[in-house]
Order: C-alpha cells, then structure tokens, then sequence
C-alpha cells in the first residue's frame, strides 16, 4: 500500500513517523511546494549548526511588519518579516505569521498563531498574556 502525505513540515514529518511505525506503507511520499529532500536538507543543516554552535547560534534575529484587524474583544494579526541573522546559511529569510488574539479582560488575554514560510507551516504558538 503507497501512503501520500499532503506538506513535508513538522506535521507532515509526525504523520510519516506512525505511518513508519505501523509498517503498512511500501512507499510514502508528500505533497508539497517543498520536496521532502529540501525538507531533511534544512533539517540536517539547522540540526548540525545547533548542535556544533555555541548557545548564541540557536537564535534567529529579525524584523517585522505587523497589522491587527480588531473586532471588540478579538483581534487577526498579519506579521511579514525577514530574518537579518539566522543560524542556516540557505534557509528561507521572509516568514510570515498569521494569529487571533482574544482579550478577556482589559489586562488578560490568549492568542494562537501560525508562523509559516510562505506557504509552508514552521510551527504553531499558543499563549496567554497579561498587559500591564
């Protein structure tokens, strides 16, 4: 039986991992707008500049542009950014981020957001906040 995963990123890579384990794929492949060669090429660099760096190389530095679209207690966030120093020589430099955020009080709030590579998930981030 032949396994196609739709997105090489971290999702994808956890579904290829329990499709491993089960043992009842003979082949699996993924459909993306990166190929799973590009994905374990990043992976391996990012992996080996972590671990053969000092603590300071695990951080990416950049900047970003941001707008929040706010309906009363909800707000959508648009973040476009570049990153000016990054620890992956080739790895893509624009991300983007896209988020809610839900105030609950004047100071207590939650938020889920997406950071992606164009459109290639990189992780989600959920949080809450308090402002002072």
């Amino acid at each position: 039986m032949n396994l196609l995963i739709i997105g090489a990123g971290g999702h994808g890579k956890v579904v290829e991992d329990i499709a491993i384990q089960t043992r009842k794929y003979e082949t699996i492949n993924f459909l993306d707008d990166n190929s799973k060669e590009d994905y374990l090429r990043f992976k391996k660099i990012i992996e080996k500049n972590t671990r053969d760096s000092k603590t300071k190389d695990s951080f990416y530095s950049g900047v970003h542009v941001s707008y929040d679209l706010i309906f009363g207690k909800t707000s959508f966030t648009i973040q476009t950014g570049v990153y000016l120093w990054q620890r992956a020589k080739d790895f893509q430099p624009i991300y983007h981020r896209f988020g809610l955020k839900y105030r609950f009080s004047e100071h207590w709030m939650a938020n889920l957001t997406l950071k992606t590579f164009w459109a290639a998930a990189d992780f989600a981030e959920w949080g809450i906040g308090y402002r002072l």
